[in-house]
Formats: C-alpha cells, sequence, structure tokens
C-alpha cells in the first residue's frame, strides 16, 4: 500500500495488517484528536465491537453536494468474537471520484469509530482538515485545481479499515503546502522516551529548507528552543531528528508535560512556513498519541529580506 501522509502524521499508523508503509516516521494513523491540515482525526467514543458485519467492514459512505458514493474497504483487519480477519491490498483504479469543491460528508455504519484523512500521494500540495458537524463528519480538501487521491483511515473495537477516494477541485481553494508529523521526546504515561522525529511531506520546492527550528512549550508557559538537523531526504519527504537526550534540557527549562510544539521553518526561497502540534494529554478523546502528533502550517509568508 501507498504511504498515506503522514501523518496521518503524523505522522499515520500502517494502514490495515501488513501494509507497506514508506519510510521509519509514524504510523499514517496518528495525531491528536484535533482538526489538521494533515492527518486529521475523528472522535471516538469507547464502545462493544458490533456483530453486525461478522465478514468484514461495512462501505464507508461519502457524499458531496448531490453526489454519492459508497466505498469498500480495500485493506483491513476485522476481529468479531475472537475471530480475525485480514486483507491487505491496494486501492483499485480508478477510484470513484467527487468533482466539486464542498466538504465531503462521511457515514459510518458502526459507532465507536474515528477516521484520519490524508493524501495517498506524498507530492500532493493539498491540505485535508476533518471536523464533526451536526450533518456528519466532514472532509475538506483543499488546494490548487486538480485531482487528489484521499484515503480514509478508520479504526475502531473491531479493527481498522482502509477506503478511498478521489476528489478533483474547479477552483483553486488554497495555496500549495506541505504537511508535517512529530514525534515527541516522550509523551505522558510512557515510561520510554523517543528520539524526536519531524517528518514533512508535500511538493519538492517546498522541500529546500535551509533553516529549521522547533519551540517546545510546557503548560505554564516556559519555553524551550531547539534548532533542528537535516537527517533524510527523498522525493516530496525530508526529515529531522535530535536525540531523546535532550529531553532533559527541556526537563530543565519548562519542566512537566510537553503540550505544544511550533515549528518554524526557513526555505531557500526566503519565504517562512509555520507550523504548531499540541496535545491535552488528559483529554480522554486524544488517539494514537502513542504514535505522534500532526502538524499543521500556516501558508508561508516570503521574509523582508528575501
Amino acid at each position: 500500500m501507498q504511504r498515506i501522509l503522514a501523518a496521518l502524521i503524523l505522522g499515520a499508523a500502517a494502514a490495515a495488517c501488513g501494509s507497506d508503509q514508506r519510510a521509519e516516521p509514524i504510523p499514517q494513523a496518528p495525531t491528536t484528536g484535533t482538526s489538521d491540515e494533515n492527518a486529521s482525526e475523528l472522535e471516538s467514543n469507547e464502545t462493544e465491537p458490533s456483530t453486525a458485519f461478522p465478514d468484514g467492514p461495512p462501505p464507508l459512505e461519502v457524499s458531496q453536494a448531490d453526489a454519492r458514493h459508497s466505498l469498500d474497504a480495500f485493506s483491513y483487519c476485522w476481529t468479531i468474537d475472537d475471530e480475525g480477519i485480514c486483507a491487505d491490498g491496494e486501492p483499485a483504479k480508478p477510484l470513484p471520484s467527487l468533482g466539486g469543491d464542498e466538504p465531503l460528508t462521511l457515514d459510518f455504519a458502526i459507532d465507536g469509530w474515528h477516521f484520519v484523512a490524508s493524501m495517498l500521494d506524498p507530492c500532493d500540495p493539498s491540505t485535508v482538515v476533518v471536523e464533526r458537524s451536526d450533518a456528519g463528519w466532514l472532509v475538506d480538501v483543499a488546494g490548487p485545481v486538480g485531482t487528489t487521491d484521499l484515503m480514509l483511515f478508520g479504526r475502531g473495537p473491531e479493527g481498522d479499515a482502509a477506503y478511498a477516494v478521489e476528489t478533483v477541485r474547479q477552483v483553486e481553494t488554497a495555496p500549495a503546502t506541505m504537511r508535517g508529523w512529530l514525534s515527541p521526546f516522550n509523551l505522558p504515561g510512557h515510561d520510554e522516551t523517543f528520539d524526536l522525529w519531524l517528518g514533512l511531506d508535500g511538493p519538492d520546492e517546498l522541500l529546500d529548507i535551509e533553516r529549521a527550528s522547533l519551540t517546545v512549550a510546557g503548560a505554564d508557559g516556559g519555553t524551550f528552543e531547539i534548532d533542528l538537523e537535516p537527517n533524510d531526504a527523498g522525493e516530496c519527504f525530508a526529515s529531522f531528528r535530535i536525540p531523546a537526550s535532550i529531553a532533559d534540557d527541556v526537563d530543565a527549562a519548562i519542566g512537566g508535560l510537553r503540550w505544544t510544539y511550533g515549528i518554524e521553518l526557513a526555505l531557500a526561497d526566503g519565504s517562512v512556513f509555520e507550523g504548531t502540534a499540541s496535545f491535552d494529554p488528559t483529554d480522554p478523546d486524544s488517539a494514537f498519541i502513542e504514535d505522534g502528533l500532526a502538524v499543521r502550517f500556516a501558508p508561508a509568508d516570503t521574509a523582508a529580506d528575501g
């Protein structure tokens, strides 16, 4: 299966058992339980597994204006009454297509599930935001005129499932941007301390980065700034990493839990991207938090001296 971004996610989680995801970063279904441009997450509720669909996940209903598609999962792992089945595949082409600029509405037949949405193509310059509303779950895909192949990855008490749909923008709804995911130093409730990992997806012209910095802010207002060094790069992908030992310096500077992360990227053309990632460890709706945090980037600003 192609790598979803990323998390995703945050970066995001391997979509359905055994699927091949690119790179070490963060599984493609990560994040913080809040709307996000990279791999936005829907809320979930604790619930018992349903027995209404014993043979696998039900279709995901996706609609836009008057158009509607019933999507079958192309990869999934499903468990009912301790009996499990997994299927690993690729989205069948051509994908079902929706051609408007309005948000997509998602309907799923089982309660207790949450979803992330992300681009199948890491070079896609689009962004995606998922929000819950009275009308259902809304997926807003924005970017230049063109086509986006969208991955919708869900997880719930019965297992996980991946779906895909094509969206076609008729007008430009946002400038091209990058997407990011951040693995924190450590996380509340976890004994293990992780290296920091910042991964970025997007068009190559946005990944010509001359300087990258990270500011970590604690709940009490203390901050600590770190310069990031390039770790790896490839087509439409770049990453930065610093050792986990820096966590002691962060603790000394701000103390307690790390709640907010600010990222500044200065590009070779003089433009500057600013991104944020945050979570509330007391929020029971924060899911996939062990995998990483999605980074939401604001549109690029051009430096005055650029």
